[in-house]
């Protein structure tokens, strides 16, 4: 599924970045905030995914029958799922520019 690959994506990206600015400035008061704000990212881009794979793991035991109700609960996570990756994206671009990686 192409959300699978565009979470584990951004999940790398955030994780990749918080490990560049860790071993090239540790950890200490210039970088704590930004290391802070990747973890944080990296748990939220995480939380949706998961969110969307307990959703479809229902949808599946539900078969064959399937409720409305659950197929608007998948749509409201898809889009806050992409909401969460468009925004971890700013956020850790931020981060790159700030720290010129």
């Amino acid at each position: 599924m192409i959300y699978c690959v565009n979470y584990r994506i951004i999940t790398e990206y955030a994780s990749a970045t918080e490990w560049q600015l860790f071993t090239e400035y540790g950890e200490n008061e210039r970088t704590l905030s930004e290391l802070e704000e990747l973890s944080n990212a990296r748990e939220r881009v995480t939380n949706s995914y998961s969110r969307i794979n307990n959703i479809l793991l229902r949808i599946l035991q539900e078969q064959p029958t399937l409720s409305n109700t659950m197929l608007e609960m998948l749509e409201r996570a898809i889009l806050q799922g992409t909401a969460s990756v468009d925004a971890v994206t700013a956020s850790v671009d931020e981060v790159k520019r700030q720290w010129n990686f």
